[in-house]
């Protein structure tokens, strides 16, 4: 995916949520991860973000991303927790893909500061 594919390294996503009994299990499965991806649901929205805390605690150095269709758009208090907790927010109904894409070119051309206004979709971003 993108120009910079060949220095990407892509982790399995920890899925099997039921396997772990605390944050620190799941933390270890990323601990060679720069940037960690979440996708947010209804169902999940709760426990992700209380992962992503948990993130922002103990590893403020990894670089936090959600996306899906439950960001916060339509609810102002839960959006403005997310752009706390969250570094890059993809816009709910966007191709997540080229985001995503974006957002490696970026790591790479900006000495690992991505820039939101540079990333298609990303929530604080004018490019379409």
């Amino acid at each position: 995916m993108g120009k910079y594919n060949d220095k990407v390294e892509w982790l399995d996503a920890p899925y099997k949520w039921n396997q772990y009994t605390v944050f620190s299990e799941l933390a270890q499965e990323l601990k060679d991860a720069d940037i960690v991806l979440f996708i947010s649901y209804i169902w999940n929205a709760d426990l992700i973000d209380q992962f992503a805390k948990y993130m922002q605690e103990e590893s403020p150095e990894k670089i936090r991303v959600i996306g899906g269709p439950h960001i916060g758009i339509h609810d102002h208090e839960l959006l403005n927790d997310r752009l706390r907790l969250y570094d890059y927010i993809c816009q709910p109904t966007k191709p997540g893909e080229l985001f995503v894409e974006d957002l490696i070119d970026q790591w790479f051309e900006s000495s690992h500061k991505p820039l939101p206004s540079k990333i298609r979709w990303e929530l604080r971003s004018d490019l379409k």
